[in-house]
Parts: structure tokens; sequence; C-alpha cells
């Protein structure tokens, strides 16, 4: 596979991502399904790596000061844990938001279900 084929996937799943979901979602949501897309897809994938960037004489390390960060490992720590038992998921109840009069509900929905739950739920 050369790559502008590879190139070409991404493209793709990029925009039927996108047309599926629309715009406004987190750019973390966008990153998470299409990275199971490729992966699906037979690609390697890798999320958040650092890349430093020389451009006009700055130098950026976007993301080398998260490694190894207390937040972003307890967030990883925490994802596993909740992948690990999602199948054991039950109702845990209800949050009482105080005086606001609209009721709110939250599902956590995993990444190889979350369109079929929410079809199941009837939101779309």
């Amino acid at each position: 596979m050369t790559e502008n084929d590879i190139a070409d996937r991404i493209m793709d799943a990029a925009f039927q991502l996108h047309r599926e979901l629309g715009p406004g979602l987190l750019e973390s949501v966008y990153e998470v399904i299409l990275s199971r897309q490729l992966t699906e897809m037979g690609l390697a994938v890798e999320r958040q790596v650092p890349i430093p960037v020389n451009f006009w004489g700055v130098l950026e390390t976007k993301g080398e000061h998260l490694k190894g960060n207390d937040d972003t490992e307890y967030k990883r720590k925490m994802f596993e844990l909740l992948t690990a038992h999602v199948d054991t998921a039950i109702r845990a109840g209800e949050l009482d938001l105080g005086e606001s009069a609209k009721q709110m509900s939250f599902t956590m929905l995993m990444e190889k279900s979350w369109q079929q739950e929410i079809l199941t739920a009837g939101v779309i």
C-alpha cells in the first residue's frame, strides 16, 4: 500500500465520520472514533504523539509536557478501568442537580457499540 493509498483511506474515513456526526463535537470525540475506524481498517494508529515543530524559529513540542503527567495517567487508568467493566455496568441511580427543574440523564457508551445504543435509545 502506498502513502497515497493510506492517505485516501484516512480522508475517506474522516469525511464519513464528519458526515455521520456533523460538526460541533469535541475534537477528542472525533479523534477516538476515527482512530478506532482506522484500526479496524488495519492501519496502525498512534494518538497524541508529540511532534516537535520549528516554525519561524519557534520550537513547539506540543504533547511533550503531558508525558507522565499525573492527570493524564489518571485519565488513562480510569478509562482502562471503565473499559474493563463496561459489560457488567448497572444503572446506579440519579444525581440531584439542586434547584434545576430539568431532569438530566447520562449513559456511558463504549466505542464498540455507541451507534447501536444511540439508535436503540431513539436519540437519532
